[in-house]
This record gives structure tokens, C-alpha cells and sequence, in this order.
């Protein structure tokens, strides 16, 4: 499905990097509480992104969400760098 509760999905650069940064890393299997750790944010400021990336890719889960960036392309892995903790998933 394309289209989720009358949202237009966003075209593959609708996204902020912030946003699509908790994204990938939702889609990836984290909660809200790790992907704040992971990326030194408040979990509040998490779900704001996460609302936003949803509204601008027009789905209302994360499995639609995990679907669209797949389907999108937009989630690639990042390559091994040691100590890297910023994130599971390049831009």
C-alpha cells in the first residue's frame, strides 16, 4: 500500500537527515529509547522525528516503515568503522 490515511508519500529525499536517521534505525529493530542512546537525543525528540518521517512517507507503522525505506532504497548498511556509534545505517 502507497498511501496510508489519505498521506502522500514523500519522494526518497522528503526527509531531513535527522529524520531519516531515527528511521532507518526504527526500521532497523530499535525502540525509541535505544535509537535516542544511539544517537544522544531525548526519546520525545525521537518520536517527533519518527511522526514526521511517517506523515512524509505516508505509513502509520513501523513495519510500513521498515517496507518503505527497503522498498525505497533509501536504508543502506554503513560500512565498518571502528568505534562508530552514531549509527547502524548511512545516509
Amino acid at each position: 500500500m502507497d498511501r496510508i490515511s489519505g498521506r502522500r508519500a514523500a519522494p526518497a529525499g522528503g526527509l531531513t537527515p535527522s529524520e531519516r536517521r531515527v528511521a532507518e534505525l526504527a526500521a532497523a529493530g530499535l525502540s525509541n529509547q535505544q535509537v535516542a542512546a544511539q544517537l544522544y537525543l531525548s526519546v520525545t525528540t525521537v518520536k517527533a522525528h519518527l511522526r514526521a518521517a511517517y506523515a512524509k512517507l505516508g505509513v502509520a507503522s513501523r513495519g510500513q516503515l521498515t517496507r518503505r525505506l527497503g522498498a525505497g532504497g533509501l536504508a543502506r548498511p554503513a560500512p565498518a568503522i571502528p568505534g562508530q556509534r552514531l549509527s547502524l545505517w548511512t545516509i
